[in-house]
């Protein structure tokens, strides 16, 4: 019985991760590199109409699902996702006490591990869907909301809703960012109706790290990375 429970609590987890990963990743896609030079210039809104054009730029040519051409999909998420994620921070928050308990080398393997497993999940979860249906979503169903941002924060939280598929309210999003010793703005958490990223992989890897410690996290991220890739 436990091992039932176990299992549905892991597909549990795996769905929630898809639904951040799709909607909240989806909507970064958008925000433009060199976020914290063009802040003081544009809103928040305007940030995401211009950049939106290079996201649909990037898609305009591809007539096939990500199901049907992962590679691309998997070169769009690296060039226009990746870079403004803080991944070292996201992961010693995740990891929390144990990060201080492994060794630099297990540090490093969980980053970049934790890091794939992201960029995994959502192309995983963009499987179902037609890059028209890519287009039309970054394109209609995004709703950027303007953002107080004084002169001196370091930190702030940038809400989006998402125009909900069979007609009921928004899904409601916040990218947290930090500003980081170079000043560029990197996203640290992201919420799903006040749900963190974070926090709900926290308690998915807590567990695992009971049962076989950091190092049997870690391999089994790896087993799972490459097993996916083949």
């Amino acid at each position: 019985m436990q091992y039932f429970l176990e299992q549905r609590r892991e597909r549990g987890h795996q769905r929630m991760a898809k639904r951040f990963l799709a909607l909240g990743i989806m909507v970064w896609a958008l925000m433009p590199l060199g976020m914290a030079a063009q802040a003081a210039l544009l809103s928040p809104r305007d940030i995401v109409l211009e950049t939106s054009q290079r996201v649909l730029a990037a898609l305009k040519d591809q007539q096939v699902s990500p199901a049907d051409n992962p590679e691309y999909f998997y070169h769009l998420a690296n060039e226009l996702i990746v870079p403004h994620f803080d991944f070292g921070r996201m992961s010693r928050r995740v990891l929390g006490k144990h990060w201080r308990q492994a060794t630099k080398e297990q540090q490093l393997d969980f980053v970049t591990q934790f890091r794939q497993l992201l960029v995994r999940t959502y192309v995983t979860a963009l499987h179902k869907y037609s890059t028209e249906d890519i287009r039309s979503f970054l394109k209609e169903r995004i709703k950027v909301l303007p953002v107080n941002l004084p002169p001196e924060a370091t930190r702030v939280s940038v809400k989006v809703q998402v125009e909900s598929e069979n007609g009921g309210p928004p899904i409601n999003i916040a990218l947290n960012l930090y500003l980081n010793q170079e000043k560029n703005w990197k996203v640290e958490d992201v919420q799903v109706e006040g749900v963190s990223l974070v926090t709900n992989y926290r308690a998915t890897f807590y567990r695992e790290i009971r049962v076989g410690g950091i190092q049997g996290l870690i391999d089994k991220l790896t087993s799972r990375n490459q097993h996916a890739m083949k």
